[in-house]
């Protein structure tokens, strides 16, 4: 509602307003860089229940808020990416909150009033217009916040241009793999769903078989498909072993 949500982050003084919420609910000392740091954590996550919302095989139960998918589909994709085991086949703690504070648009008026419409006004929160320090928290960090408990900057590790480059290319042909990998998959789930019925199967099998008239042919798979236990065997023989069983079958009923 005070703005303070910019493209995909918040401007840095949103970050003392649950800190100092929560500090005096619960008479913690949380700092604003302890927010921060929970922010990205779910951050994370929702960039996750994203990826797996964007799979072409995916579900949406939106009463549950849930992503569902074919349990080979997602024990394969949970295997590549173990962060996203818990918001698949499983409701999403908090959806609608993840989408207002992680999500790639501002958070709308409706929602801020239904989640947060009393907090500013119990907790006496200002806008700041004058806070120096404004900026979004991924683009610009301090030091510290102004208070004796701040948490120390970690310094991250210089990237240069190139290795991002290649780091960003290599998650791409990783994401592609990936995708394909999950659509092969799924069509191998909804292969075991609904198999090709065995008897069509025999029936080809069967019919392959040069050398015998097909009405020869045709008295073979009726008795294979009534023993079914043997027509299963003789499915899995290699053609020439499947002539002999045939030869064999003429001979014993001559």
């Amino acid at each position: 509602n005070k703005g303070l949500k910019c493209d995909k982050s918040f401007k840095r003084v949103a970050f003392s307003h649950p800190a100092k919420a929560v500090n005096e609910k619960f008479a913690t000392d949380f700092t604003t860089e302890n927010v921060e740091n929970h922010y990205r954590t779910l951050k994370a996550r929702y960039v996750e229940i994203k990826k797996a919302r964007e799979l072409s095989r995916a579900g949406w139960d939106d009463e549950n808020k849930m992503i569902t998918l074919d349990p080979i589909v997602a024990y394969t994709y949970t295997e590549a990416h173990p962060a996203a085991k818990p918001f698949i086949n499983k409701p999403i703690e908090n959806y609608e909150g993840l989408k207002i504070i992680c999500g790639d648009d501002n958070a709308t008026g409706s929602y801020a009033t239904s989640l947060y419409s009393d907090l500013g006004e119990k907790y006496g929160f200002e806008d700041n217009e004058n806070d120096n320090n404004d900026s979004p928290i991924e683009q610009q960090h301090s030091e510290g916040d102004g208070e004796g408990n701040s948490a120390p900057h970690v310094p991250s590790s210089p990237v240069t241009s190139s290795t991002f480059r290649a780091q960003r290319a290599k998650r791409g042909n990783n994401n592609s793999i990936m995708a394909e990998l999950v659509t092969v998959v799924g069509e191998m789930a909804a292969a075991i769903k609904c198999p090709t019925p065995w008897a069509e199967i025999l029936y080809g099998k069967v019919m392959e078989l040069e050398g015998f008239s097909e009405q020869t042919l045709e008295e073979v798979f009726d008795h294979l498909h009534e023993k079914e236990n043997e027509g299963r065997r003789f499915l899995v023989k290699r053609i020439e072993m499947r002539r002999a069983w045939v030869e064999r079958f003429l001979n014993r009923d001559g």
